[in-house]
């Protein structure tokens, strides 16, 4: 079943709703969409309908049956139909495991024993019922009833989201190969564009500020051509980035003002590679449309509260998603390609203030035991 009909199944209710991302796997075990789960509603009571009759017609000796197995049917439905409800409540989806499950426990006892007294004061006004029927035994086929239906909704429930988790992590290598393939694509010979650059730079004179720029050049190639990990030091990105800043200078001649700041317990954080550079870029194409010149440029990073803080802004103003060349689908990339590596913890926003745009983003610092695990992965 492809990923899309998932999607359906599955309630989709978390921050990153609006950008089609998954839920965490512990909000999703328990988020039936409203469609499935009424057909979900359908099936078992259903089932459990021609099952309670022919309990009722081989065992129980009693006259008009229907009304009564209507009754406890209708019940059933109205007590699931709640506590599917309660379980699609915000606080539900976001409790832990050890206060969700017995939370879950007494939902269920209280809708019985609510039911129950409900019931016998029904009877006792003349509603139909089985002759035996009593309190403690409609409180045990109550309970009975919805120990099969939780069964039935949380086995299901739970064998969606493995199916889904299994899609999103076929989805995440997709997206691992297809921007492999896409580097490749860009390398085309890297020993011949070496050696290319190596002849130009014989070709010029020495003094000459070209020879720094095509050194500059060489040095950032290296680096944007290397074999990368899923996570590493933002130092590392942020040295390259020095010559990549160094061949913006020689291209503006002078209208470009720009530096990078990082703490240098910042620039230990493990980090995505080619985090700052996709956001640089946009800079140089989008700022110059909109600064006035000499242009600024700033990159900065610091940790604060255990959060990786990167902020790239620049001169300008914003220029809005959909507006001709506008940057809305690369920031769109970069934070599924956070959220793929790093999850919900990892977030990107654009700040605007005046003349000046601004990307954050913040990563939370993991620990070796996550990077290892990301690194095997």
């Amino acid at each position: 079943m492809p990923y899309s009909s998932f999607k359906h199944m599955l309630e989709i209710a978390s921050p990153w709703r609006a950008d089609g991302l998954p839920l965490s796997p512990g909000s999703r075990a328990t988020c039936l969409s409203s469609r499935f789960f009424w057909i979900f509603q359908a099936l078992f009571w259903f089932a459990s309908t021609l099952s309670l009759n022919v309990i009722v017609e081989t065992f129980i000796e009693v006259h008009g049956a229907a009304p009564i197995i209507f009754g406890r049917i209708a019940t059933g439905v109205v007590m699931t139909a709640l506590l599917h409800l309660a379980y699609q409540s915000p606080w539900m989806l976001s409790a832990k495991g050890w206060v969700r499950w017995p939370s879950v426990l007494l939902l269920n006892v209280g809708m019985c024993l609510a039911s129950s007294v409900v019931w016998v004061e029904l009877i006792r006004h003349g509603a139909p019922e089985l002759p035996s029927a009593n309190f403690k035994s409609i409180t045990v086929a109550r309970f009975y009833s919805l120990a099969l239906w939780n069964s039935a909704y949380f086995g299901l429930s739970f064998m969606l989201s493995h199916q889904a988790l299994k899609l999103e992590a076929a989805d995440a290598r997709l997206a691992t190969r297809s921007s492999e393939l896409k580097q490749l694509q860009s390398q085309l010979n890297p020993h011949f564009l070496f050696n290319a650059l190596t002849l130009v730079q014989n070709k010029i004179d020495p003094a000459s500020p070209g020879q720094e720029v095509v050194q500059m050049l060489s040095d950032y190639l290296r680096y944007s051509l290397a074999t990368s990990k899923p996570l590493e030091p933002l130092g590392r990105e942020l040295d390259a980035l020095e010559s990549y800043l160094e061949i913006q200078r020689a291209r503006f001649t002078g209208n470009l003002d720009c530096f990078i700041e990082a703490s240098p317990a910042a620039l230990q954080v493990l980090v995505p590679p080619m985090l700052v550079q996709p956001l640089l870029e946009n800079a140089f194409k989008f700022g110059p449309k909109t600064s006035a010149m000499p242009m600024h440029i700033e990159v900065t990073a610091a940790i604060e509260n255990d959060v990786l803080q990167v902020a790239v802004g620049n001169s300008g103003c914003w220029v809005p998603p959909g507006s001709g060349d506008s940057l809305g689908s690369g920031l769109a990339n970069l934070r599924r390609r956070l959220f793929l590596l790093l999850g919900e913890a990892a977030t990107l926003e654009v700040l605007e203030k005046t003349q000046t745009v601004v990307v954050m983003i913040r990563i939370p610092i993991l620990s070796l035991a996550q990077a290892d695990l990301l690194h095997s992965a």
